[in-house]
C-alpha cells in the first residue's frame, strides 16, 4: 500500500470448499487468490462531515473501485498472456441483492493474506490505513512462492 496498490496472494486449495463463493464452483478451477487494495484519501473521509452530501467521498469511493478494477483486469491480462487461467472479481459487484453479497469476499482474502484484521465494525483494518482500504481479488491457477507473498508494483 505505500505509494502504490498492495497485492498479496493466498493458496486457496485447502480451503476453497470453506469459502462462500457465488457461483458455489467459482473456486474449483483456481488455486491462488491475489488480494489487492487501494487506500481512500483521508481528505475524502473527512469531507463526509463537510459535505452533507458526501459527494467528495462517493467521487474517491468510485474512483477506487475503478482503479482497482483496472488493476485487476490489467494484471489478469498479463496472467492470461503467460499462460495461465484468471478471472478479476469486481471492487463492487453485488451479484445478490437480497444479502447484498458479491461473488467473494474481498475482506475475507485480504484478512487471509495479511493485509489486516476484522474490527468490532467488520470492516477490514490494516495496520497503516486503519478502514480507509478498497479491495478487489484476482483467482488464478498459478503457484507462487510463500516467500514472496508480497508482491511489488
Amino acid at each position: 500500500v505505500n505509494g502504490c496498490p498492495a497485492n498479496r496472494f493466498l493458496s486457496i486449495e485447502s480451503i476453497r470448499d470453506e469459502i462462500y463463493a457465488e457461483p458455489r464452483d467459482l473456486l474449483e478451477k483456481f488455486s491462488t487468490a491475489i488480494s489487492i487494495a487501494v487506500v481512500i484519501p483521508i481528505s475524502a473521509i473527512n469531507s463526509i462531515a463537510a459535505d452533507s452530501s458526501g459527494t467528495l467521498y462517493a467521487h474517491a469511493y468510485r474512483a477506487a473501485n475503478i482503479l482497482l478494477d483496472t488493476i485487476a483486469f490489467s494484471l489478469v491480462q498479463h496472467l492470461i498472456e503467460h499462460g495461465f487461467t484468471a478471472q478479476p472479481i469486481p471492487a463492487s459487484l453485488i451479484v445478490d441483492e437480497r444479502r447484498a453479497i458479491g461473488n467473494i469476499s474481498h475482506k475475507l482474502f485480504a484478512h487471509m493474506v495479511g493485509l489486516g484484521w476484522i474490527g468490532r465494525n467488520l470492516l477490514l483494518v490494516n495496520p497503516k490505513y486503519g478502514p480507509r482500504i478498497r479491495l478487489a481479488t484476482i483467482l488464478a491457477n498459478l503457484k507462487l512462492s510463500v516467500e514472496n507473498r508480497m508482491m511489488k508494483c
